[in-house]
């Protein structure tokens, strides 16, 4: 590629650090007891809206709480700060991050949010061979 060759040394370095952090994973580092699901297989965490569709809810709350139910019983000092209108310093699941939930199909842009329902199920039901029903059916 019209380079200089690398001084041997960083070549050693390298190759060192690759073999020792290899020797480290492969010796020292232990199956996890708990695997960390971030996809629930069986009963995921879910709630119903009025009609009766089923919205998901994440497992994980990692740095913006996306999709994530707002807690039913919240601390004296939340209510404190929301009574009082204090600006919040952490993130709070609420409407702004979609509090009430996912659907399958409303997962991309959010211009995109209300389109393209009968698409998708006239697909699914199209390869299913029968109408998908309830609590996925619109």
């Amino acid at each position: 590629m019209m380079l200089p060759a690398q001084p041997a040394w960083a070549h050693w370095t390298v190759k060192v650090f690759c073999r020792v952090r290899a020797s480290i994973i492969r010796n020292w580092c232990l199956p996890r007891r708990k695997p960390s699901a971030y996809i629930a297989v069986t009963d995921p965490p879910c709630s119903f809206d009025a009609d009766g569709r089923m919205r998901l809810h994440t497992l994980v709350r990692q740095f913006h709480p996306w999709y994530y139910p707002v807690p039913r019983c919240r601390s004296i000092y939340r209510r404190v700060v929301n009574t009082l209108g204090l600006p919040s310093r952490s993130l709070e699941p609420g409407p702004a991050f979609e509090a009430r939930g996912y659907r399958i199909e409303e997962l991309g842009p959010i211009r995109w949010e209300e389109d393209g329902y009968g698409r998708v199920f006239s697909d699914a039901a199209e390869m299913r061979g029968a109408s998908i029903e309830c609590p996925w059916s619109r």
